[in-house]
């Protein structure tokens, strides 16, 4: 079988060779190794990770260069990465998840359902805030915005505010256009949907995902990365020039940017995850039909004639091969996804400019 990836724009085949007793071995390999670490070299980055599956089966996995410089520890295929922005999709398939149960309608408003949310001391609602539904948070289109020019509108503070204080803080943010018009990369939308699934399951958000996301997709690997370095597990890289989590300085904060920022896990495993969200090679999407095709549903709010927007996994393109899935320019970890006649999985992540620990997976079509 021949096994296509692209790494950072480099397209390399493998070919897998079935050897007696049932084994496999790997023709044409060294092209991704050269393809990752090419990209290390480029982005004069640390060390990073690359995985591959094929129907729905793990049939490569790598580290490259360092899980920690310092302790010259190499990273491998079990070497654990922050997912950064990835975590937003995990957010989201908990949403539909969530839809699917019956739990809620992707019309709901976020601040109906978190009534009781005053906004901060000192902030006003802006009216058109209670007018930001579900689908809006999922589609980049409420109105939030990625940063604003007063500092004091910065509802992150450090991880100071925790993470109902985060929520009030974003019912007084001032929107910078009609939510549904159009789209603006934001980390709060993630954080609010995330404060909406405790609220209408009733369970922690990281409970609800273990539950309905992460054991169901097998990537049971996965997790919210732990505030203090020391009891992080052995596997996590350490991240470069310095551990920002840790400098935010309380446990609050990692509570804070969980459903944003917050997951961490190997290559193979956010495969996993993917593979479970979309389905493919035999196995079932976690997600119903009408939930797993909204994944590729063009908003009304995209141009016409633009093939690509944000949404539930970041910016999904329609063309000829089928549906692709990349991850937003803005996000410090990026995602792709593709597809011939359904999502059978192909995920990358090219980088993580802030802390220059790259992972990257790719899996094929």
């Amino acid at each position: 079988a021949v096994v296509a990836a692209d790494v950072a724009g480099v397209r390399a085949s493998v070919r897998l060779v079935v050897a007696p007793g049932g084994g496999t071995r790997h023709v044409g390999a060294a092209a991704l190794d050269s393809a990752m670490l090419a990209l290390l070299a480029e982005r004069g980055q640390v060390g990073g990770g690359l995985a591959v599956m094929r129907r729905g089966r793990l049939v490569w996995a790598r580290g490259y260069g360092w899980a920690d410089r310092d302790a010259r520890r190499p990273a491998t295929d079990a070497t654990i990465f922050r997912l950064f922005s990835v975590s937003k999709t995990i957010t989201a398939t908990a949403v539909l998840r969530a839809r699917d149960e019956g739990r809620l309608r992707l019309t709901d408003s976020a601040y109906v359902i978190h009534a009781d949310a005053a906004p901060l001391p000192g902030m006003t609602e802006d009216p058109r805030m209670r007018g930001v539904r579900l689908e809006h948070l999922l589609w980049f289109s409420s109105g939030l915005r990625y940063s604003y020019p007063d500092p004091a509108l910065d509802c992150w503070r450090g991880g100071t505010l925790g993470r109902e204080g985060h929520l009030r803080c974003v019912r007084g943010l001032p929107l910078a256009f009609d939510p549904g018009t159009r789209e603006e990369y934001t980390n709060d939308g993630s954080l609010v949907l995330a404060r909406v699934l405790e609220r209408v399951t009733g369970l922690p958000y990281d409970e609800y995902v273990r539950r309905q996301v992460l054991v169901p997709s097998g990537a049971t690997g996965i997790a919210l990365q732990r505030p203090r370095i020391a009891d992080r597990p052995a596997q996590e890289t350490r991240a470069y020039p310095d551990d920002w989590w840790a400098r935010a300085g309380t446990r609050t904060a990692i509570e804070q940017f969980d459903g944003t920022g917050g997951w961490t896990g190997t290559p193979s495993m956010v495969l996993r995850y993917l593979r479970g969200v979309t389905g493919g090679g035999g196995h079932a999407s976690l997600l119903a039909d009408d939930s797993r095709a909204l994944l590729t549903r063009r908003p009304s709010h995209a141009p016409p004639g633009t093939d690509g927007w944000l949404g539930p996994l970041f910016r999904p393109h329609r063309d000829g091969s089928g549906d692709r899935f990349e991850g937003s320019v803005r996000a410090r970890t990026a995602a792709a996804c593709s597809s011939r006649t359904r999502p059978k999985a192909s995920l990358s992540w090219p980088r993580s400019t802030r802390h220059r620990s790259t992972v990257g997976t790719s899996a094929p079509a």
